[in-house]
């Protein structure tokens, strides 16, 4: 094979591979962010001690995890924890680990709705309709959630 002949070899390959890359293109990123713990009602003021998260994009689908304790809050209504990108294609729920946070049935579990950019901490109750988690002035939340955008 000649040097002509080579470089012809190469090209071809070349473009074989951008024709590759482009149909089997998948989104994917990731991130780190500072989330943050509001209030519904009124967002009130919080004083973090800790408060970190990573996410993770594949093509349209998130998955954020996350840690915020707090030592002082003073908003009201149902707590709520921001997130990175809001779900577009479907309502979401996910787990969470939480101590000093106060909760009216079984274990807390993550609700994101469809155009929100946090989401809210649902008690489930059997046979009945579940309690929202409220603000509290002081609590740790570890949480993973996954969802689409």
């Amino acid at each position: 094979m000649n040097g002509e002949q080579f470089a012809r070899k190469i090209d071809e390959i070349l473009r074989r591979l951008d024709a590759l890359e482009a149909t089997a293109h998948i989104n994917y990123s990731k991130g780190t962010r500072v989330p943050t713990y509001t209030g519904g009602t009124t967002a009130g003021a919080t004083t973090y001690t800790f408060q970190s998260a990573a996410w993770r994009r594949v093509g349209n689908k998130i998955t954020d995890i996350g840690q915020i304790n707090w030592s002082a809050a003073t908003g009201t209504g149902e707590a709520r924890i921001s997130l990175p990108f809001a779900p577009v294609a479907y309502n979401a729920s996910g787990i969470a680990w939480l101590s000093g946070v106060t909760f009216a049935n079984s274990t807390p579990v993550i609700q994101a709705n469809v155009g929100n950019l946090y989401f809210v901490l649902d008690s489930p109750l059997t046979n009945a309709g579940n309690t929202r988690v409220q603000m509290e002035a002081a609590g740790s939340i570890i949480w993973v959630i996954t969802y689409f955008v």
